[in-house]
């Protein structure tokens, strides 16, 4: 059998969609002075990372390996994929392969965040603890977190990319910043609103199984809800190309 290769080869793979992605994730790396000094950028990003990933952890001690702890700890990332996509699609940009690519590498940059930030977590519970063993949280819950965090950025950044083409980049930036606060809050203070039988309840429910069980049907449902802002997109950006 005879292959026939047309066009050039090297072309082709740098206008892959792999390719595409990668060169949007480190322009986001960039940006965020993670590679090169941006005086604001860099102190904001360095202080989140050393925060959660070192300061919390070193608080906490074997306490940060809590399942539901490192779980909710998959939502910080959303502090990074969810400005990512709106500074993305701030600056210009063409086509839906240019549109999707950048989607996934502001998932991407958000899940790099929370994966950098876990192991500086658990390289700190180990140099207060380890004495010489490796200690790290279960797998199944390391799975479940990163799966639910990636998972999680993903929505939001396909999310972000709708408001953001809708609207503008400021006004996506401030209702997922809104968002975002919002389900903080409800996190920290929701409790407070919850019936007595409810919260026994949830407190006899809160196994570790359960806890990771319920994070890997989050993850599915992150990641069905994602589809539909990115199929939304191909209709409003025709709808956009279209106007006169």
């Amino acid at each position: 059998m005879k292959v026939v290769v047309r066009g050039n080869l090297g072309a082709q793979i740098s206008n892959s969609f792999a390719v595409a992605v990668w060169r949007e994730w480190r322009h986001l790396v960039s940006h965020a002075g993670l590679t090169q000094i941006r005086p604001y950028s860099t102190s904001v990003n360095l202080f989140v990372i050393a925060a959660f990933g070192i300061a919390v952890p070193w608080r906490r001690g074997f306490d940060f390996y809590d399942p539901l702890l490192i779980l909710l700890y998959s939502f910080i990332a959303l502090l990074f994929a969810a400005p990512a996509i709106t500074d993305l699609l701030g600056s210009d940009w063409t086509g839906s392969t240019t549109l999707l690519a950048r989607i996934f590498a502001s998932a991407i940059f958000g899940w790099s965040a929370f994966c950098l930030i876990l192991f500086l977590g658990i390289a700190t519970v180990n140099v207060q603890y380890g004495a010489g063993r490796l200690l790290i949280p279960q797998w199944n819950i390391l799975g479940a977190s990163l799966a639910l965090s990636l998972t999680a950025c993903l929505s939001v950044s396909a999310l972000g990319a709708l408001f953001t083409v809708v609207l503008d980049p400021t006004s996506a930036k401030l209702i997922l910043r809104g968002g975002f606060v919002a389900v903080l809050a409800a996190f920290l203070f929701g409790g407070r609103f919850i019936p007595e039988p409810w919260r026994i309840a949830l407190g006899e429910n809160m196994t570790s199984r359960r806890i990771v069980h319920s994070a890997w049907i989050a993850s599915g449902v992150f990641a069905i809800f994602a589809a539909g802002p990115i199929l939304a997109l191909r209709f409003v950006r025709k709808d956009t190309e279209s106007k006169p």
